[in-house]
């Protein structure tokens, strides 16, 4: 806590465990300060009610373990906390209410969850206490904000074509809203009026997770840029190696992919200023632009012949997230067919005919092969499946949300086989197969580690150990046998500050 008042003043800190503490906020009286608190130790997470003058602390509900953020905000009233949630019982995570006037913090689920296809996750009450602005994520590539008015339910649309939504706020005694928005790595603010939905930028770089003040009107924000690169590892050197940078510069490069007959990564950039489809020899050279869609390009995948790059991007009018197929000898992009709105990362069959994607349904999520040719589609996996390759015509490996590496033949019915404990493989994207051997990343409490496991006698060898949030968590990592490599997505901690600005300068 720092007062804002006396600048020269040090912060005070008001918790003292050795926990995660979350997102925060103010009751309207400046009594008590309520955020979430994981520990990871004891395998619990709780939404804490501090009051601040006695530093005593009340647990109020649980929260899920799994997930880093944790959304809440207060009703004007002091009555109600809204916080981001999942019960047992819900097929999704969403908003939930938690009556602070009742003696037990009973809670209850405000947003839908049954025969929906959208997730609910911030949550902004208005200062009359009349609407609740929500953050509704339709996939990854696509959130807006939604107006919700508290009595009556009557939802409106506020926001159109965005991707990320990383925090908003009121204006008090107005029917402003100041939100942030992440597009192609760059996060900008805006302020919006509910009334006529006109949307104004703020042009203040970095801008993210505004906070206005209820007195003095003063917004404070969070200054944040991403940064991410692309770096190799030699492997099995006679001298031991550390990662180095084939890509770096101010602007962010992600999902590596490497295909040995065209001897070119793809990886997607946002260079142009869109997150695009770029190409480039193995060493940083000859970096071209391929596709000029300006949109959100994510996960690209060459095909085994070296002709065609599949990669996810949204549909038209944020309907979904959707497969395109970008051929090497035309150089035209096409949408997949597909009777599917929710595709996640895609890999290909082996005789390049196919699309192996994992499929998010209302009923269920699991890997399913699409048809280029004709959009037939068959699934593949029962059990929660989200990402996987081929490595021969009948087997497909992969990984779901229960932890380890699983293996199926894909033309009988028998069931799945764990080929890698869930205490040795804990990574569901940041892994790749290449002769009997997998590579993945390993996370441990205080480092990192990237690992090969030899399916075929079983044995693990550390390869590297690297600092926290080094690799990036859910990109790819791609294998280079010609040079004995591996080529990833970089990550570091991005440089974050916490600004003030007077408001009367955004009007």
């Amino acid at each position: 806590m720092k007062d804002t008042h006396q600048l020269s003043l040090p912060p005070k800190q008001l918790t003292f465990d050795d926990a995660i503490e979350r997102q925060s906020v103010w009751s309207n009286d400046g009594q008590y300060l309520y955020f979430a608190r994981k520990d990871k130790a004891n395998k619990s997470c709780y939404y804490i009610q501090l009051k601040v003058a006695s530093q005593q602390e009340t647990p109020i509900a649980t929260c899920p373990m799994q997930g880093i953020y944790y959304y809440l905000d207060i009703s004007p009233d002091n009555k109600i906390l809204a916080v981001y949630n999942r019960s047992t019982s819900a097929k999704r995570s969403g908003i939930y209410f938690i009556d602070l006037t009742s003696k037990n913090f009973t809670m209850t689920r405000f947003s839908c969850d049954t025969g929906c296809q959208y997730k609910d996750r911030d949550m902004a009450f208005s200062p009359d206490g009349k609407y609740i602005a929500v953050a509704r994520r339709l996939n990854r590539l696509s959130e807006n904000i939604y107006l919700i008015n508290l009595a009556t339910n009557v939802t409106t649309q506020l926001t159109f074509d965005e991707e990320d939504i990383v925090g908003m706020s009121w204006f008090s005694g107005s029917k402003k809203l100041v939100f942030a928005a992440q597009r192609a790595d760059t996060r900008s603010g805006y302020m919006i009026d509910i009334n006529n939905k006109v949307k104004k930028p703020l042009h203040l770089s970095g801008f993210s997770y505004p906070s206005i003040a209820k007195h003095s009107q003063q917004l404070y924000y969070q200054e944040r840029k991403e940064n991410s690169s692309l770096v190799s590892l030699q492997l099995n050197d006679t001298i031991a190696n550390s990662p180095f940078p084939v890509l770096q510069s101010n602007f962010t490069y992600e999902s590596p992919d490497y295909n040995p007959v065209t001897n070119l990564m793809v990886f997607s950039s946002n260079e142009s200023g869109f997150d695009e489809l770029w190409s480039a020899k193995v060493d940083g050279s000859a970096r071209k632009q391929l596709t000029n869609l300006q949109q959100t390009i994510r996960h690209p995948k060459w095909s085994h012949d070296g002709k065609k790059v599949a990669f996810l991007a949204p549909l038209s009018q944020g309907s979904g997230a959707g497969i395109y197929i970008y051929s090497i000898e035309n150089e035209k992009v096409t949408l997949l067919k597909s009777p599917f709105v929710q595709h996640n990362r895609p890999t290909w069959s082996l005789d390049d005919t196919k699309i192996i994607s994992a499929i998010y349904g209302d009923k269920h999520t699991d890997i399913y092969s699409i048809t280029i040719a004709d959009g037939v589609t068959k699934r593949l996996t029962f059990d929660s499946a989200r990402y996987g390759v081929m490595i021969n015509a009948d087997t497909l490996l992969y990984t779901k949300m229960k932890k380890g590496l699983w293996q199926k033949n894909i033309n009988n019915d028998q069931a799945a086989k764990k080929i890698i404990n869930g205490n040795l493989f804990n990574t569901l994207y940041s892994w790749t197969y290449q002769n009997d051997h997998v590579y993945y990343q390993k996370i441990f409490n205080d480092h990192y580690q990237l690992i090969t496991y030899d399916l075929t006698n079983k044995m693990q060898s550390p390869l590297v150990r690297l600092p926290l949030n080094s690799i990036s968590l859910s990109d790819s990592i791609s294998y280079i046998a010609s040079e004995d490599s591996l080529l990833y997505t970089s990550s570091s901690f991005p440089q974050a500050n916490i600004k003030m600005i007077t408001t009367n300068h955004l009007y």
